[in-house]
């Protein structure tokens, strides 16, 4: 892959002190670099690994958007992108284990690979069921939800819904929400949304999502390592540690 000659050279780590839970793995980050909106440069995405390294996460699943006309990412450039940041990761001794996967966008493309068994970077443990993480369109539930989820589910596959707490469609009826998880829908919540200064609709969702005991997983949906306070100060709020009390799958990653 080549980059830009205005890459900047990495700055000195920030060591953030002991980790901030007890999770080891994170599910959901933009770490691969130039693929989507997370890291542009190889260096953007050292940095983002050495935050990540230094609040106590070992293992990331890098998830690369994958959406026709914006962000048309292929399997082999996923893989190529994953191995260079592999590579430079051991150079530099950063010892955090690196995924391949994606975040899928549910349409008429992702119903049709699903269907027709085309391959799909899943992620998981070896003898259990592997994930697929999807994300749809903020406003309006996508015609074909139900029927994707049924499919992956047909496939031996579980279909892993991406920060839920996010789409006005599910904000608006609970019980949609309800009737995805028990047609095996499982869902990962970004790591911020529990945040104080988030807003109230989001992080009462998200609450009310832990009450339920509806959250399979947590990510960090990382973009760049301007992000590392605020992921810092969620990590002691409330509803963030009640959901790793009661909880999660993550760690059975590792």
């Amino acid at each position: 892959m080549t980059f830009s000659f205005f890459s900047r050279k990495p700055n000195p780590a920030v060591n953030y002190g002991k980790p901030l839970s007890t999770i080891k793995v994170d599910v959901h980050a933009h770490i691969l670099p130039g693929l989507d909106n997370g890291a542009l440069l190889l260096d953007n995405s050292i940095r983002m690994a050495q935050c990540l390294v230094d609040i106590g996460i070992t293992k990331v699943v890098a998830t690369p958007h994958i959406m026709k006309g914006y962000y048309e990412n292929s399997l082999q450039r996923i893989r190529e992108a994953r191995g260079e940041l592999v590579e430079e990761l051991k150079k530099r001794k950063v010892p955090l284990t690196v995924e391949m996967a994606a975040e899928y966008y549910v349409g008429e493309e992702l119903l049709q690979q699903v269907r027709e068994g085309e391959p799909l970077l899943t992620f998981g443990v070896r003898g259990k069921k592997p994930y697929l993480l999807m994300e749809t369109g903020v406003l309006d539930e996508p015609k074909e939800l139900e029927a994707v989820a049924q499919s992956l589910v047909q496939r031996n596959v579980v279909p892993l819904l991406a920060h839920p707490e996010r789409y006005t469609y599910l904000q608006n009826n609970f019980e949609r929400t309800i009737e995805l998880f028990r047609m095996g829908v499982l869902f990962q919540v970004d790591w911020q949304s529990f945040h104080a200064r988030e807003e109230r609709h989001i992080r009462k969702f998200v609450e009310r999502m832990v009450d339920y005991r509806m959250v399979s997983f947590v990510g960090t949906n990382l973009r760049n390592e301007d992000q590392m306070p605020q992921l810092i100060e969620t990590a002691s709020q409330p509803y963030f540690r009640l959901m790793t009390e009661i909880g999660l799958l993550n760690n059975e990653l590792r």
